[in-house]
């Protein structure tokens, strides 16, 4: 009488494994980015001296900025919480992957202006 409790357990344990492994959906910050946008900006005591100041992407896609600046401050991007201190010794990666939309500003912090702005739209736009 012991054999069919026990092709039950295997049965049960056999079903909770597939549903583990082939039901289960991947979680959003390990989902492939939708398009990658790249772009380099230069940030001197004039504010963006070069590189694009608007960036439009969609919600998913991921964000690098490679930044050079000759000046020592802290750019902020608005709505995301990320800030990223900034200074002439050596260039700086700002990466991420786009999960709210909106309209965002990159700000330096203690000059209190903004030098480029983010706008991304959602997928239904």
């Amino acid at each position: 009488m012991a054999q069919p409790k026990m092709v039950y357990s295997l049965t049960a344990f056999v079903i909770v494994i597939y549903a583990i492994v082939f039901l289960r959906s991947t979680p959003p910050a390990l989902e492939k980015p939708l398009n990658s946008h790249v772009a380099s900006w230069t940030i001197d005591e004039s504010g963006l001296s070069a590189g694009p100041a608007v960036i439009h992407a969609q919600l998913g896609d991921q964000l690098q900025l490679y930044i050079q600046a000759t000046i020592t401050d802290e750019l902020q991007l608005s709505g995301y919480g990320t800030t990223l201190q900034l200074g002439p010794q050596s260039p700086r990666q700002f990466d991420l992957v786009l999960n709210v939309s909106g309209h965002f500003e990159f700000k330096l912090r203690n000059r209190q202006y903004v030098i480029a702005v983010l706008e991304v739209s959602s997928l239904k736009e």
